[in-house]
């Protein structure tokens, strides 16, 4: 199971992922969501979740889904589960 912190560090990196492809700036990004850009910064670092609320303006200023946000966060935390494999393995093998 995973624990929360990493949980919100993934959903944070979609977050992150998702405005970067859209060549949208952090303040761009928070001024279309309507939320500071502190809160912004928190939400890409995983310091935080997003409420029922501001995972909609995300959503609104990234132009996309909920489930898309998902779909991101789910592939962010495949690519680290092969990480977390790969290097289990090199130091299995005294790599």
């Amino acid at each position: 199971m995973y624990d929360d912190a990493l949980l919100q560090s993934v959903f944070g990196i979609a977050i992150m992922r998702l405005r970067l492809e859209r060549g949208l700036s952090r303040f761009t990004a928070a001024g279309k969501a309507n939320v500071s850009v502190p809160q912004w910064y928190k939400l890409e670092s995983g310091m935080c979740w997003p409420t029922k609320n501001s995972l909609y303006a995300v959503c609104e200023a990234l132009d996309v889904n909920p489930s898309e946000i998902f779909f991101v966060a789910a592939d962010v935390l495949s690519s680290y589960e092969c990480n977390q494999s790969v290097k289990d393995f090199m130091m299995s093998i005294g790599a």
